[in-house]
């Protein structure tokens, strides 16, 4: 590439691609260790809107070496790291909603974004 593009999240409020050269904490939370862990060097391949509601799937990498970072841009917002199939490996904010369970190790409900 030609250019390094930082991608800029805040969760629940916005997206956007950035060439500010955003200085790095010190002390990182373990969730964006765990994110840099799974996301590091790889290509971001796709975007797109999950359903009509206001999720977006940020999908690194390919095939089964695939990691989907699940944005939801309502309320406060949440950040969800999965691996090619879904299942949760990382979640910034864990809640049960019903008989939905969005907790590590469960599955992403995808069809319900």
């Amino acid at each position: 590439p030609e250019s390094k593009v930082t991608l800029l999240i805040e969760s629940g409020t916005r997206i956007h691609a950035t060439e500010f050269d955003w200085p790095k904490n010190p002390a990182p939370s373990g969730f964006s260790m765990k994110l840099r862990k799974h996301i590091n060097n790889k290509r971001l391949e796709k975007i797109q809107q999950m359903g009509v509601d206001r999720v977006v799937d940020l999908q690194f990498g390919s095939d089964e070496a695939a990691y989907h970072l699940v944005l939801e841009m309502y309320d406060r917002g949440n950040l969800v790291l999965t691996d090619f199939q879904y299942k949760i490996m990382n979640i910034l904010r864990p809640r049960v909603a019903g008989e939905e369970k969005f907790l590590v190790r469960e599955t992403y409900p995808v069809e319900l974004a």
